[in-house]
């Protein structure tokens, strides 16, 4: 594994400035949605650095992650400034010092889901697989597939449904993991009678009503099976550079609670510093253990289902030298066998891929 790895942070350090800053200068006088796509849809210089901070922070590099995390957050600071200057921006704003998108435009929320995952190619992006409705070439990779059905306009679920302790009992209480106004719940995950849907890309947008009692989510649902794929998008760079000030000690403990504040603070409508916030940092500030829950959780909430858990969890059982956390994790949704896979689990070489076994046997170096 470090090998590998280390091979990989060495031949990406060797080119990572050779990448472009933009493939399409953005349009000074508009919101150029083609250079948006070109810039987030292909390898930029950005996306080169949200790739080694993912890669520092697997080989425990916290000083190197942070660096890199860095130089993508001012570079979105320094996009976000020019759109300012432009003009072309309302519904950005500084949570914490750093631009993101408001969850609430106007009377209703669900503008950052409507941005980031209902349109793509956002301010907030990176780096996506972007797919075009009108090459059918495309339409073979279906990104929503997996989450929600489309078909003669009739809405199914998909082959993968929501664990139901993440949203049983919203909105009139707080869930296991998200509080009663966390827009990303009910943008996230879709209550139908007993079941509880994905409809994180599979909703085209979603509209929180959030003056009634009861939010009244409002979704309108993509026409077809398939949609952008984000692989790195601005909160998710903000949350690397928590987990590794986490590590690097105490000190950093209140720098890392502002990132992981603002993403927060973004998902519940708190506009202004201490005011509606949720999270407290006198909460999780006394022990390393608790501020990495702290961190975990607000992956979770943040990136759920875009296929960033089980490898949040097994760098965290690497890092701690133990899958105890991760397996009791993990058979929270079984019904069955939970005694099994938990055995299975204790084996740390469980965690990963298996190689097929006629594959070995054609291997020399086996």
């Amino acid at each position: 594994f470090d090998v590998v790895l280390n091979n990989i942070i060495a031949d990406m350090e060797s080119v990572k400035d050779d990448a472009p800053l933009y493939f399409r200068k953005p349009s000074p006088d508009r919101i150029d949605s083609d250079a948006e796509r070109d810039n987030t849809a292909r390898i930029t210089r950005p996306a080169m650095y949200a790739l080694l901070a993912d890669l520092y922070l697997w080989q425990g590099d916290w000083k190197k992650c942070v660096e890199c995390c860095d130089y993508v957050i001012d570079f979105k600071k320094d996009e976000f400034d020019k759109l300012l200057k432009r003009r072309l921006q309302n519904d950005v704003q500084l949570f914490n010092e750093i631009p993101l998108y408001l969850e609430k435009v106007g009377s209703l929320s669900g503008n950052a889901y409507n941005a980031i995952f209902g349109e793509g190619n956002s301010f907030e992006s990176i780096f996506e697989i972007s797919y075009v409705s009108s090459n059918t070439d495309n339409q073979n990779s279906y990104a929503g597939s997996f989450f929600t059905h489309v078909n003669n306009n009739q809405v199914t679920s998909g082959n993968l449904v929501a664990y139901d302790g993440f949203y049983d009992g919203l909105p009139t209480k707080n869930t296991e993991l998200f509080n009663t106004k966390d827009c990303r719940a009910y943008e996230s995950i879709y209550e139908r009678g007993t079941a509880y849907w994905i409809s994180k890309y599979g909703a085209q947008t979603v509209e929180l009503d959030n003056t009634k009692t009861n939010w009244k989510p409002s979704y309108s649902w993509r026409s077809e099976n398939f949609s952008n794929w984000i692989v790195y998008r601005l909160t998710d760079v903000m949350l690397m550079k928590a987990e590794a000030l986490i590590e690097q000690g105490s000190d950093n403990y209140e720098d890392a609670f502002t990132l992981i504040n603002a993403v927060n603070r973004r998902a519940v409508n708190s506009l202004t510093p201490g005011s509606g916030e949720v999270l407290k940092l006198d909460d999780y500030k006394n022990t390393l253990d608790d501020m990495r829950t702290l961190v975990m959780e607000e992956r979770q909430r943040e990136l759920m289902f875009e296929g960033k858990r089980w490898f949040d969890l097994v760098r965290m059982a690497r890092r701690t030298g133990s899958t105890r956390e991760l397996a009791k994790t993990v058979t929270k949704k079984q019904l069955t066998n939970i005694g099994g896979i938990q055995i299975r689990l204790a084996d740390p070489n469980a965690l990963y891929m298996p190689y097929s076994r006629s594959e070995l046997k054609v291997n020399p170096y086996y």
